[in-house]
């Protein structure tokens, strides 16, 4: 991937060797602007949690009781994510001087009626609106 015209930048820690010259390194890299973004897509049906061997948890049931419980697991784990980046960003010093913004799909419409597609009813607000805050 090319980022910044074509140019990569990689904050990493380094040896106990050249740890001075890393954190040089990295204290220039913080004073240059540079975007980035990322995607979470574990919030999408069918909603199965990954445990931390990466294997699969979950009921199989397609039953609209056990599809919502699997989906506010997987909204934990987004929230979840997004708190690691915050964590992230404060501890390489970037977070002070950071613009983060938010953007997000749809979302899941829980119908009254518990209809299957019954989410695009509202398609107009509820796909083609996204506010920021």
């Amino acid at each position: 991937r090319k980022w910044l015209g074509g140019r990569r930048t990689r904050i990493r820690n380094g040896s106990s060797s050249s740890n001075k010259e890393n954190k040089q390194k990295n204290n220039r890299q913080r004073r240059r602007p540079f975007y980035a973004q990322f995607y979470l897509y574990n919030a999408h049906y069918p909603f199965f949690n990954q445990n931390e061997n990466n294997q699969t948890q979950g009921s199989s049931s397609t039953s609209s009781k056990t599809t919502m419980t699997r989906l506010d697991g997987m909204l934990e784990t987004v929230d979840q994510s997004i708190e690691k980046l915050f964590a992230n960003l404060r501890e390489m010093g970037y977070l002070e001087n950071t613009i983060v913004l938010g953007a997000g799909d749809h979302g899941e419409k829980r119908s009254s009626t518990h209809t299957k597609y019954g989410r695009l009813r509202e398609w107009n607000r509820d796909i083609l609106h996204s506010p920021m805050y």
